[in-house]
């Protein structure tokens, strides 16, 4: 083993030794900059780089990129972010390494230092399954929600990475998280994705949704469109008439929908969205 390996393997152990204490934050801050001589974030990658076919090496320097990233992300996020090599080498431990030996760690830093346009290039057929292979296996909800959103983002825009939606067998547990984030409504930059999502879906298969969760969405729709304030009732209404226009006409809950936009254009005057796209969703019930 070279000086250098040595020291980096003797730095991963005191990680995962270590608690956030002041000293221990203020030893980090000093030698992790990127200004330092040791340059110990990219001497972290490069080991990553050379042991990402050997799981239980690059697991450990995940675990201890991911834990000095969340004690001092201003300094480590930004390292991670600029390098070249990272993202690729993210997506090639979660393409090569056995979905037994993942580790949260990777998904954490994957969601970490995620930007759609620089994962777009990087985003195979490969990567896309092996993450909606990994779902049945995260019983982390943070992670959990972290794969499902990464999924999202890039296949809203790319039809092939559509078409594994449409066919993996790890569907249901998709679509079962994406009922959950619209129904939470906690986080509007991802609900304006899923949102996204369920509108190019239903254009590739009206039947993406089973029945009983299709039922649901359209639920969620009306409660949002009643209790919510402008933004969300605005996001909602588009999301239901996405849902009567592209979605299987057999479960739509047509009374229901009809009773709640006439409530809209009876009580909700001063919103101009609102009164138009009740009245649009209205006439859709109309055409003959």
């Amino acid at each position: 083993m070279d000086q250098e390996t040595n020291f980096i393997q003797q730095f991963i152990q005191q990680i995962d030794e270590a608690e956030p204490t002041e000293e221990v934050i203020n030893w980090l801050t000093q030698v992790c900059n990127p200004r330092s001589q040791d340059l110990l974030i990219k001497n972290l990658i490069i080991h990553f780089l050379k042991n990402i076919n050997q799981a239980e090496q690059a697991n450990l320097i995940l675990k201890c990129l991911r834990k000095i990233n969340k004690w001092i992300p201003q300094i480590v996020e930004p390292q991670l972010l600029s390098d070249q090599e990272f993202p690729n080498a993210i997506v090639q431990y979660l393409v090569k390494t056995n979905i037994d030996n993942y580790e949260g760690d990777g998904f954490i830093l994957l969601s970490q230092i995620f930007k759609e346009e620089k994962f777009h290039q990087l985003a195979t057929d490969q990567f896309i399954t092996r993450l909606y292979d990994s779902l049945q296996y995260i019983d982390n909800e943070e992670i959990f929600q972290a794969v499902v959103l990464i999924i999202i983002k890039l296949s809203v825009k790319n039809l092939n990475l559509l078409e594994i939606s449409l066919k993996h067998k790890n569907q249901r547990f998709f679509t079962e998280y994406l009922i959950q984030i619209i129904n939470k409504n906690k986080d509007k930059s991802s609900l304006i994705k899923v949102l996204q999502f369920i509108e190019v879906i239903l254009q590739k298969n009206k039947d993406y949704f089973y029945s009983n969760d299709f039922k649901v969405l359209q639920s969620i729709a009306l409660r949002q469109i009643q209790d919510a304030e402008e933004e969300t009732r605005r996001m909602f209404l588009k999301m239901l008439y996405t849902l009567i226009q592209y979605g299987n006409k057999e479960y739509l809950q047509k009374e229901s929908i009809l009773e709640s936009m006439n409530e809209i254009q009876a009580l909700i005057v001063g919103d101009k969205y609102s009164q138009k796209k009740s009245k649009e969703i209205v006439n859709m019930f109309n055409i003959k």
